[in-house]
């Protein structure tokens, strides 16, 4: 076969036109009908919180992002306690939009905090997927109550609250759109606790401990940046979670 053969760009070519066309039938098939795909399965399906999740639900969930009406469908969807609250405005890099106030996810949260809807969604997910069943192989218990540090702050990342020398904002937190929380602690059915900053340092040999790496693990799927104790001294008694840009479990 001499340099100049056409045949393996010919080859090329026509694989890269069967591909698409393949590709396109199966978007045809899919979209009239003719071939149903499982929702769960389907990237082109609402998120639904409650199922097992699967490669596309981290996809799914940062969708809700820019459909409002979609995410509060889904929210619905969880065991949450929530409202709706208005919308503050945006004020030197602090405010939210399209939040809720979450009171219990069922487990109660004390206090109380707002969230944006798609991080209330991904709070009922950690929830429902890996608090409760860790919990119950971990510690033979449910989680009944959650103590947690807040959510919105007007704060930059690293907790500065009157930005830079000259007075402005830095670096904000995710704190500071009201999309992300800090976890410290939980209260068990039957009584007890396990708490980040008293229960972490115990380690993977004992329950408790193990109990709060696999939350954090767990948290990992579905929540950008996950910050624990073994991220760095400002984190020891919480478990930091948000849905920023970043990317991040530590």
């Amino acid at each position: 076969m001499s340099a100049a053969d056409p045949a393996p760009r010919l080859r090329w070519g026509w694989s890269v036109l069967v591909a698409w066309a393949l590709g396109a039938l199966l978007v045809w098939a899919l979209a009239s009908g003719i071939v149903v795909w499982p929702d769960r399965w389907n990237p082109w399906a609402p998120l639904r919180p409650l199922e097992a999740p699967n490669v596309l639900t981290r996809w799914k969930l940062a969708r809700l992002e820019g459909d409002p009406a979609a995410c509060i469908v889904a929210l619905g969807a969880t065991a949450l306690a929530w409202t709706t609250t208005p919308d503050r405005a945006l004020v030197r890099g602090c405010g939210w939009s399209g939040a809720v106030r979450v009171s219990a996810f069922p487990a109660a949260l004390d206090p109380p905090v707002v969230l944006t809807c798609m991080a209330a969604v991904s709070l009922a997910m950690w929830e429902h997927h890996i608090v409760q069943p860790i919990a119950l192989a971990e510690l033979g218990r449910r989680v009944v109550a959650v103590r947690d540090f807040g959510s919105y702050a007007c704060r930059d990342i690293g907790g500065r609250v009157d930005g830079g020398a000259d007075g402005s904002p830095g670096r904000r937190s995710e704190h500071a759109h009201a999309n992300a929380i800090d976890i410290a602690g939980f209260a068990l059915e039957g009584g007890g606790r396990v708490d980040v900053l008293g229960d972490w340092p115990r380690g993977v040999d004992d329950a408790k401990g193990r109990f709060l790496r696999r939350l954090r693990d767990g948290a990992c799927d579905t929540w950008s940046v996950v910050l624990s104790p073994d991220f760095n001294e400002a984190h020891r008694d919480h478990l930091h979670l948000d849905l920023g840009p970043s990317r991040g479990c530590r």
